[in-house]
């Protein structure tokens, strides 16, 4: 049984590329659904979700994109899958919207997102927009823009993320679904995989 909540209008937070930041993450108390404290790590992590992985693990985290769709002129559809040492950490699937000519020529070299805002410089805004927990992932969608760019992503992850047993158990979740691309978050509304 999955669990949901999504935030009115969104949570804005901050961190030393971001604006905005605001302290009170009550909403997580107010939801009912249990998070770990490294899992609202992750959750609340506005485009640094590779170095908290990082960080925590002590390994090495790869952004591999499995799929760079330009739909249109500025305008493109992204996956991508993050993995700690080899082992599926989490899937993300994005629009991006280019507002510059700028963002449309880095968009074009197929980048990581967080490099990507990165290149093109200035703040970003994180608007975290909704967080849920099933029996086997936990996941989030949020927004991160600038004056380049603005990005809605939807990340899951496995529950044992931040678990001792993270490289060598069983995880209950099935990353080859959303790495074949039998499960697209962003095509859910549309009614079909691409």
């Amino acid at each position: 049984v999955a669990q949901v909540l999504e935030t009115e209008g969104g949570e804005h937070l901050g961190d030393v590329g971001g604006t905005d930041l605001a302290t009170d993450l009550s909403f997580f108390a107010d939801a009912g659904i249990e998070f770990t404290p490294a899992q609202r790590v992750a959750l609340t992590a506005n485009g640094n979700l590779q170095r908290v992985l990082s960080a925590y693990h002590n390994r090495r985290v790869t952004v591999e994109v499995l799929r760079h769709e330009r739909v249109s002129i500025g305008l493109w559809r992204r996956r991508v899958r993050i993995a700690v040492d080899g082992t599926p950490a989490c899937f993300a699937s994005s629009v991006v919207v280019a507002q510059t000519r700028t963002a449309i020529d880095q968009m074009d070299k197929k980048g990581g997102l967080g490099q990507l805002f990165s290149a093109l410089g200035g703040k970003q805004d994180f608007s975290l927009l909704e967080v849920a927990k099933d029996d086997a992932t936990f996941s989030r969608v949020y927004t991160l823009a600038n004056a380049h760019l603005v990005c809605h992503i939807e990340e899951v992850m496995p529950l044992n993320l931040f678990e001792d047993d993270f490289f060598t158990a069983s995880s209950r979740w099935h990353p080859e679904v959303f790495e074949s691309g039998g499960v697209d978050l962003l095509d859910a509304a549309e009614g079909g995989a691409w």
